[in-house]
């Protein structure tokens, strides 16, 4: 059988040393792998009697009757004076908590090596029996003691010095109290308070919060939590009820009370709100900076930027509903847009985000075909149920398409056209990525445009496809393909031109 090679650290002199290494080459090589993955084991992952007996082809029985024999012949050793000498010695000049350096100066054994020597961990069990926690350690007993000195934390945050003089009386030494209380996951150390740690980082985000008694940003509180993603932690402070957004960057809890922030252009609609000329845009900053800490130039940049406003000199007010908002661009001049069968329609690409709920954006041109105003939220109906579209801020933006492109058999990669009827109802075409991979030129061109057509009127449906005539020339369908800004259309385009040419 094969033995664990012991240490080449190990001190000649020490006189336990034979001993235990005289012990562990009685053991044969099961009751040797027994005993390191599950007696001595550093408390990771030790494996069960069955899995052991799955490798070994023996029974869970037999597995524990190996184990029990080679325990019980083990602690024999106790009584033999020289290794009762050294566990004597870890017992009482060491304590519940010591460091690895503190263990080698004891027992005459330099233990600079990563992985402790079998010896030592069949030491550590006899003496204690003690866990191995990177470079402490940590008597069975001492998690019962630690338990007692943090039962006050279970209820709420306890003074860290209190902790530690409770830890003093249980026989703890000083110098291992903060490495003892750090290297536990139920508990954090938060501005010299000892409080309980455990659930999610949106529980974790609560105690830092109910702690530091202030608002703070998702940044800040992360830093604190120190684990876990930022992403994440924002996603349970903006979907949760105990939490509050209290400004653009800036989160409470709920329990606090004051008034929830929703965003700039929505804090600014509602100051604004039954004030036909608006207000000066310098008080409008006040009121804002005093309420949520809004900083003056993103409220001056909303003010000229956002469709929901109108900017007039030193004065902002709320767009009127007789003063519909006209985009900067035309229907023809967005590049996902296009005309099928005479209703134009919106070209979305199929991606992950589609397929797992999330909503989108869509083109000003889009939103002002279907009378959605800036600041409005309207719903259409479909052959898959009912589709929100709303303009909370400076971007229209459509609900989730996921029922629609899972009934389709949609998958990422595909085209989903959605078609605006003037009876304010939404049809869908798919086009599949499969069949624009098959395609030529002419015909991938035309698929991406939602049109079909043979390859002898391609121009025609390509002219149709962006809002022009049918009968438009080479140069007009090109000259607008270039402005709307799509280059696979374009470079589509131009190899069908080439083509029809005769190369």
């Amino acid at each position: 059988m094969v033995h664990e090679t012991p240490s080449r650290h190990a001190a000649q002199g020490s006189e336990w040393l034979p001993v235990i290494q005289h012990a562990l080459r009685r053991l044969d090589g099961r009751a040797h792998t027994i005993l390191a993955e599950r007696v001595f084991a550093i408390g990771a992952s030790i494996p069960t009697l069955q899995e052991l007996g799955d490798r070994f082809n023996l029974s869970r029985e037999r597995v524990r009757q190996i184990e029990a024999a080679a325990v019980k012949e083990l602690l024999q050793l106790k009584s033999i004076p020289e290794v009762d000498a050294v566990i004597t010695r870890i017992r009482f000049d060491l304590g519940l908590v010591f460091s690895r350096t503190d263990l080698a100066d004891a027992i005459g054994v330099d233990l600079n090596a990563t992985v402790l020597p079998t010896e030592v961990h069949l030491l550590l069990f006899l003496a204690g029996p003690y866990q191995v926690a990177a470079e402490t350690m940590m008597s069975a007993k001492f998690d019962t003691a630690l338990r007692a000195a943090l039962a006050e934390t279970a209820s709420g945050p306890v003074p860290l010095v209190e902790v530690r003089r409770s830890m003093r009386s249980l026989g703890i030494h000083d110098d291992h109290q903060l490495q003892a209380l750090r290297a536990r996951r139920d508990i954090r150390i938060v501005d010299e308070k000892v409080v309980p740690w455990s659930g999610t980082l949106g529980d974790k985000a609560a105690v830092v919060l109910a702690l530091k008694r202030r608002l703070m940003t998702a940044e800040e509180i992360h830093e604190h939590i120190g684990e876990g993603s930022l992403t994440t932690l924002k996603n349970y402070l903006g979907s949760e009820d105990r939490f509050q957004r209290r400004g653009p960057r800036r989160w409470g809890l709920s329990e606090w009370g004051g008034e929830r922030y929703k965003s700039i252009a929505a804090e600014m609609a509602d100051e604004l709100g039954g004030l036909p000329h608006g207000m000066p845009i310098e008080r409008l900053k006040r009121i804002l900076d005093e309420k949520f800490g809004i900083v003056a130039a993103s409220v001056e940049i909303m003010s000229v930027t956002h469709p929901r406003f109108v900017r007039d000199g030193v004065w902002v007010r709320l767009r009127r509903e007789d003063e519909p908002y006209v985009p900067d661009t035309a229907l023809e001049e967005a590049g996902d847009c296009v005309v099928i069968e005479g209703v134009w329609a919106w070209r979305h690409l199929v991606t992950h985000d589609t397929l797992r709920g999330s909503g989108h954006i869509v083109p000003e041109a889009f939103a002002a075909l279907l009378r959605l105003l800036p600041g409005g939220r309207l719903k259409f109906s479909s052959e898959f149920g009912d589709i929100p579209m709303y303009w909370p801020s400076q971007s229209p933006g459509i609900g989730s398409l996921r029922h629609v492109a899972e009934s389709l058999g949609a998958a990422e990669g595909d085209y989903l056209f959605v078609v605006a009827y003037d009876t304010g109802r939404l049809g869908f075409r798919l086009v599949r990525q499969v069949d624009l991979s098959a395609a030529d030129a002419e015909q991938e061109l035309l698929l991406r445009l939602g049109q079909t057509s043979d390859d002898h009127a391609w121009l025609s449906a390509c002219a149709t496809g962006i809002g022009l005539s049918p009968h438009a020339q080479l140069g007009e369908v090109e000259e607008l393909l270039a402005a709307r800004g799509d280059r696979d259309v374009l470079r589509l385009f131009g190899a069908a031109r080439r083509r029809a040419r005769g190369g």
